[in-house]
């Protein structure tokens, strides 16, 4: 679950990485003026000629130039906010309203043609953002000289989120390694084109990957029939599996077949593999070359230098933590799992479960002691009215209306699409687009992606945002509508949380606009929004049998709420793994040994699993990209979202009352306040880890 690394802050992140924010179009506007004023604006953000691509591109680079020498033309002595910080801040939204409507069909479009286009497109645009941006010296000194200058004179009168802006600008410089000697500076630029390029080449190869295995009817037992008719078949009659996550998961959770289930395990754990081993050695090396030139021991120490929790140490200190305290619970759930093993599992000499038998477990478990069955429970969500009731319940909370509206020639027929307004003032929020169906080159994960930022004018007035949520839903078959799993209810639920922060958070500067926050607070939002389907009433509204309409049984509720608990610490492990793992990859040293560092935290973190030497997911952890050393961020954010939903669900989850104080506070405040300050304020005191600690059910 991503916001683009899941996604939710998109493009967007990637710009504040490079100056500090983004937005474009294909007029220019005034910065006092909205992009999108009708529906026919949101059509224009998009392209799918080559040409036309092209040309967007080559225009917005031509105007980064022009605005870059606009504001080095001017002399230092008439230096202001508006004629250099708020110019660089616009050009920024300039950029991100014209590029990512056109950078997301890298993720999208059915063309292999224009996702490699705008990939490659992409490229050079970044290398243009950073010789005239993020890497101008020129432009870091007329900065610095307004800062030492005519700052002093304007500060009283600038706005709270004015002055936050030019202080975290004039860090995003420094940590650019403008102040170093111009020949660093050169090296800095070569080696950041240099990731980027790697960076996109990485997540293309997993997007791109399509291995397949052929079974027989016979492999397929304990497989519905329903599932199995949904599958494509060979010449000669076999099934295909591939590794999208509605087929990887059904085989994993369901098959009988324990050499189905390896096979299945064996091509989703190595996708991407060996192509981006390579790669991801590079990436490695030079995020480690580029710390060291800006002075830090490690790249983990520089990308955690700019978040909440500051440094490796204390996220180490953190992960090692949680990890310590559900080794208890861990144990706990390997004694009940293994006194009642399916007959096609066995444990290995070690007595440890094999990799590929994990899933299966559980799910039979489950289904026994909770009588619990995915497919089962699938049934009472239907994706139409699924998505209703979600939308209902967001619209009560958030005092919101959501209206389908039709808008032509976009990438596929599939995609929906929603105005948001305020059901109060009906002013517009913002736009959402839906494309909520797996195919072919489509990115294989459920995320969001902000595509225009949402504005606030000097006026008061709020400038009309625009997100996307992708996904990869069932699609309807034999006469069924397409069916959801609770998991990819949670999912879609955790997505339009991020979307929602996005349309919601308003801010002067295009900078700290919606999702455009710390990188270890973003999935904050988005995970307290899942606790909503905790609540009994709210996920019977959601939950009814695509057939009789009867409401998800209340016993069974209790149970989805209760199997939070029921592997809280192998969860727990393996989140944490996975944290352990990305902050030692980028740890000191441009060589890491990805595989042995890999193999060394499973047999010290997942104890209870065996160890495959033919695993090589890190070939296809696409984290590692987009979130580097942080992934800690989602253990370290789901503590603070739980502390936020245990404070909400005293005012009321369908509370308008409690939504605005929670858009006043926090969603509305996007990046314009640090998170530690936002917590604060809206929770009375300081977060801690009780109301976590208590949902996993961990002394």
């Amino acid at each position: 679950m991503m916001n683009k690394y899941t996604f939710s802050g998109g493009l967007l992140f990637v710009f504040i990485l490079i100056v500090g924010v983004g937005i474009f179009m294909r007029e220019e506007v005034s910065a006092n003026e909205c992009t999108i004023k009708t529906v026919s604006d949101i059509e224009q953000l998009f392209a799918y000629d080559p040409k036309e691509i092209k040309s967007r591109f080559a225009a917005t680079m031509e105007h980064i130039q022009d605005v870059v020498d606009a504001i080095l033309a001017i002399p230092n002595d008439e230096r202001s906010f508006c004629n250099t910080f708020k110019s660089i801040d616009d050009l920024v939204r300039y950029i991100t309203t014209h590029i990512a409507p056109l950078f997301d069909q890298s993720y999208v479009n059915p063309s292999k043609e224009i996702r490699d286009l705008v990939q490659f497109e992409y490229l050079q645009l970044e290398q243009v953002m950073q010789n005239l941006m993020s890497k101008n010296v020129a432009l870091y000194k007329a900065c610095k000289a307004y800062v030492e200058g005519n700052y002093n004179k304007e500060k009283e009168s600038l706005s709270q989120e004015e002055r936050r802006f030019v202080t975290e600008l004039m860090k995003r410089f420094k940590r650019n390694g403008l102040d170093l000697p111009a020949d660093k500076i050169k090296e800095l630029k070569e080696i950041t084109n240099k990731i980027n390029a790697l960076e996109i080449e990485f997540d293309k190869n997993i997007a791109e990957e399509n291995r397949k295995i052929h079974v027989t009817r016979e492999e397929l037992g304990g497989l519905s029939d329903d599932f199995i008719n949904n599958l494509k078949k060979t010449d000669d009659g076999k099934y295909i599996l591939g590794t999208d996550y509605p087929t990887f998961f059904g085989v994993m959770n369901n098959s009988t077949v324990e050499t189905t289930r390896k096979q299945m395990y064996d091509l989703f754990s190595n996708r991407a593999y060996p192509v981006n081993m390579p790669v991801l050695d590079k990436v490695i090396a030079l995020r480690d070359k580029l710390a060291h030139i800006l002075g830090y021991n490690s790249y983990a120490e520089y990308e955690l230098d700019d978040q909440m929790i500051k440094t490796p140490k204390h996220a180490y200190d953190f992960i090692d933590g949680l990890i310590a305290d559900s080794q208890n619970k861990q144990k706990d759930e390997f004694e009940k799992l293994t006194k009642e093993l399916p007959s096609s599992v066995i444990l290995d000499a070690e007595g440890k479960f094999k990799p590929w038998d994990i899933r299966y477990v559980k799910e039979q478990y489950k289904k026994k002691h909770f009588n619990l069955d995915d497919e089962k429970i699938a049934e009472y969500f239907p994706v139409d009215n699924t998505l209703k009731e979600i939308f209902d319940i967001y619209q009560t909370l958030l005092d919101l209306k959501f209206e389908p509206i039709t808008i032509n020639n976009l990438w596929h027929p599939e995609v929906l699409a929603i105005k948001v307004t305020n059901k109060q003032t009906n002013g517009i929020i913002g736009y959402l687009l839906l494309d909520l169906y797996p195919r072919e080159g489509k990115y294989t994960h459920a995320c969001h992606d902000t595509l225009l930022a949402a504005q606030k004018l000097s006026n008061g007035s709020v400038c009309p945002a625009l997100s996307i949520v992708i996904a990869n839903f069932p699609k309807p078959q034999n006469g069924r509508p397409g069916l959801l799993k609770y998991d990819d209810v949670k999912t879609f639920f955790h997505e339009f949380g991020h979307a929602m922060h996005a349309l919601l958070g308003s801010t002067e500067m295009a900078t700290f606009a919606g999702t455009a926050v710390k990188k270890d607070f973003v999935e904050t939002p988005s995970q307290m929004f899942e606790k909503w389907l905790d609540d009994t009433e709210l996920l019977q509204r959601i939950g009814r049998h695509y057939k009789t309409g009867e409401p998800l049984p209340k016993e069974i509720i209790d149970k989805l709420v209760g199997i939070v608990r029921f592997d809280s610490g192998s969860f727990i492990a393996t989140q944490g793994y996975y944290s352990l793992l990305s902050l030692d990859y980028f740890s000191p040293g441009e060589k890491k040994d990805t595989q042995g560092i890999s193999e060394e935290l499973a047999k010290k973190i997942l104890t209870y699993t065996q160890w495959d030497p033919n695993n090589h997911f890190q070939a296809s952890f696409g984290h590692l990209m987009g979130y580097g050393a942080q992934y800690y961020g989602y253990l370290w954010s789901r503590v603070f979202a739980i502390d936020l939903f245990d404070t909400i669900k005293k005012e009321g989850l369908l509370s308008p009352k409690a939504g605005q104080r929670l858009i006043s506070s926090i969603l509305g405040r996007g990046g314009s306040k640090d998170p530690d300050v936002l917590l604060k304020d809206y929770l009375g005191r300081e977060p801690n880890q009780k109301a976590f600690l208590k949902e996993y059910g961990i002394n």
